[in-house]
Formats: C-alpha cells, sequence, structure tokens
C-alpha cells in the first residue's frame, strides 16, 4: 500500500517527476521523427543525447547539455589528436582501455570529463573498424541537435519552474520544523527524557529535507528565466536565511534535550513554544493559500510581545538556555512574515494568469 500511494503520488501533473516524464517522451518522439527525417545512420546519438542530457529542473538540463556538447567537441579533437600521435592499433586499443575506465569512473561526478573520454573511445572504435569517415561532423551535429531539443523541451513542455514551487516548499519547511520543535518539546516533557524513537527521528529528517530542498530549489531558480519574478526571488533569499537560521535554533534544542530535569519544563516555556508553532502553521497557511492571506491576517496572532519569555535569575542553567533560543527563535517570527507577506502578494499579482492559463504552462 505504501510503494502504492508512492506512484500514485506522482500521477499527477503538479508532480516534478511525471513532468519530467512527459517531457523525455515529447523530446524523444521529436528526436526520432529528426532521425528518421533525415536517414542518418547514426541518429540515435540524438536520441542518447536527449536521455543523457535531460534533467527534472531547467537549470540541470542547461547546464547538463553545456558540458555534453563542450565535452563531445573536446573528447573528437582528443580523439583525433590521438589518432595521428598513436597509428599503431595495438596502441590505439590500449587507449580505448584507459579512456573506457576515465568514463566509468567519472560518469557519475565529473559528466564533462566523462564525455570527453567517451568520444574520444567512440572515435578512436570508429577508426579502427575503418568506420572513422566522417564520424566527426555527424557525431558533433547530433549532440547539437539533441541538446537543442532537450532544452527547447525543458523550456516549452511543462517546465518546472522553482519560482512557482517556492511557497509549497517553503510552506513545508515551516511545517515540518514546527512538528520537529513538538517532537522534542515532548520529550522534555516526557519522564523517560530523551529519545531517539521513530516519530523523533522522522520529524527530524523531514525537517532537514526540507529545509535542503529548499536551498536547492532557490539555486535552481536563480539561474531560471526571470519571468518578472526578480521581487519574489529576493524575497525567497531572505526568507530562507531565516528558515536555515530557525532550523538551526530548534536543532540546537533537539541536540541538548537530556540535560534537563525530566519532566521540569517551566510553563511560560511551553507557552512561548506552542506560540511558535502557532505562528509557523500560521505562516505555511499563508503561503499555501496565498488568496487568504494578508498582512493583517498574518499579524493578528503575533503576540505583543514577540521577544518572548525573558530570562530570569531563578531558573537553572539549562533552562535559561531554552528561554533565550526560544526567544531568538520567535524574534525571526517577524522577518519570516514580511517575507511570506511580500511573496503571498507577489503569487495574487500572477494568480489570474495562472489560473486562466493552460496546466501546460
Amino acid at each position: 500500500r505504501e510503494a502504492w500511494s508512492r506512484i500514485r503520488g506522482q500521477l499527477q501533473v503538479k508532480s516534478p517527476l511525471f513532468r519530467h516524464a512527459i517531457r523525455l517522451v515529447v523530446s524523444l518522439a521529436v528526436g526520432f521523427c529528426i532521425m528518421l527525417a533525415t536517414h542518418d545512420p547514426h541518429g540515435y546519438w540524438i536520441l542518447l543525447t536527449i536521455l543523457f542530457v535531460s534533467q527534472q529542473q531547467y537549470a540541470a538540463t542547461l547546464t547538463r547539455l553545456m558540458q555534453r556538447i563542450m565535452g563531445t567537441a573536446l573528447g573528437l579533437s582528443l580523439g583525433w589528436a590521438l589518432i595521428q600521435l598513436f597509428p599503431i592499433p595495438l596502441m590505439q586499443s590500449a587507449l580505448i582501455v584507459v579512456l573506457g575506465a576515465v568514463y566509468l569512473g567519472c560518469r557519475h561526478t565529473r559528466y564533462l570529463l566523462a564525455t570527453v573520454a567517451v568520444s574520444a573511445l567512440l572515435l578512436l572504435s570508429f577508426h579502427q573498424m575503418g568506420m572513422g569517415q566522417g564520424v566527426i561532423p555527424t557525431r558533433l551535429l547530433d549532440t547539437v541537435v539533441g541538446s537543442v531539443i532537450a532544452g527547447l523541451a525543458a523550456w516549452l513542455v511543462l517546465p518546472n519552474w522553482h519560482l512557482r514551487q517556492w511557497p509549497g516548499l517553503a510552506a513545508r519547511a515551516l511545517r515540518t520544523q514546527a512538528i520537529y520543535l513538538h517532537e522534542i518539546l515532548a520529550q522534555y516533557q516526557a519522564p523517560t527524557g530523551k529519545q531517539d524513537n521513530l516519530s523523533y527521528r522522522l520529524a527530524r529528517r523531514k525537517a532537514h529535507n526540507a529545509d535542503a530542498a529548499l536551498s536547492s530549489a532557490y539555486s535552481a531558480m536563480l539561474k531560471e528565466p526571470s519571468r518578472g519574478g526578480s521581487a519574489q526571488k529576493e524575497a525567497s533569499g531572505r526568507f530562507l536565511i531565516c528558515s536555515h537560521t530557525l532550523l538551526n535554533y530548534i536543532s540546537a534544542i533537539g541536540a541538548h534535550r537530556d540535560e534537563l530535569v525530566l519532566g521540569h519544563v517551566d510553563a511560560g516555556l511551553l507557552a512561548t513554544a506552542e506560540t511558535l508553532q502557532r505562528q509557523l502553521d500560521g505562516l505555511a497557511l499563508a503561503l499555501e493559500r496565498p488568496q487568504d492571506a494578508s498582512s493583517e491576517s498574518l499579524a493578528k496572532d503575533l503576540p505583543p510581545q514577540i521577544a518572548g519569555v525573558q530570562a530570569s535569575d531563578d531558573v537553572d542553567a539549562m533552562q535559561r538556555f531554552l528561554q533565550t533560543q526560544l526567544q531568538l527563535a520567535l524574534q525571526l517570527v517577524p522577518d519570516l512574515m514580511e517575507q511570506v507577506t511580500q511573496m503571498t502578494q507577489t503569487v495574487r499579482i500572477r494568480r489570474p494568469a495562472v489560473v486562466q492559463g493552460s496546466p501546460l504552462v
């Protein structure tokens, strides 16, 4: 049931994996039609280029196709130079083995070097079979054609723009951090104290995974066409900094949960933590439903003293530490609220065009 639920969750247009699958099918079909129309005996290089270059993200596809074109050009030049320098077939066979080892060792980590190696290997192999005539221009042209098809598909066919996905990713990051904080405080109140049980580990992993996804999406967003989203990109960058800082404060609370006298948590601390959780959930809801969000609705539940509980001298060092961490976390709420308000306003401005447009946009 769990496996089927995960598969079913990807069978919808909003899924990046589903969009990538449709985009790959369309681009391969176009490449196959070009191969048939041109009667290219090596037209399968177009399909292979599309297959290796196409990525889920527009920025990743752009980076990969540039590496593919540059690596192919350099590899063909290297292969031609090796043929001229080492005309003996036995020496060329040894070079093929070396190039094959370089390709297998670098194909997952250094794609440019792997492309250089496999292109030189291919040219040496065709030369040994007596089929080297015309391989260089054909290989280079097919690589360029396949890369252009993959790049246009990433831009036109169900593009996976992170600028539009950012509010959902930001809301997920806030919600997972609120759940993580809840699990930490539950252990502070439990008589058993620190326990790395399943619920705690899941909450911690989801919070850090959501934060990593947010950072990755922001990096990809900066490489995408602007499309009038410069203001949202700027707000997203400031939001990312606040989100990172907030997660660090919460993680610090979790790291010291075994140092408190078990079951002795001040009521003021619990109230402060509940306030923080409520604020994070409210901000997440505003990101998920920007049409209902406004600066007034976001601020109506904000406590007057947002600085939180002041540390007093009649509590132990660990309680004071908790007070300080929660106070610092609460001080980030106004900054988060400001960025959320700016992002929701930008989304509401774009909303009519998105609603009336096709899902293919």
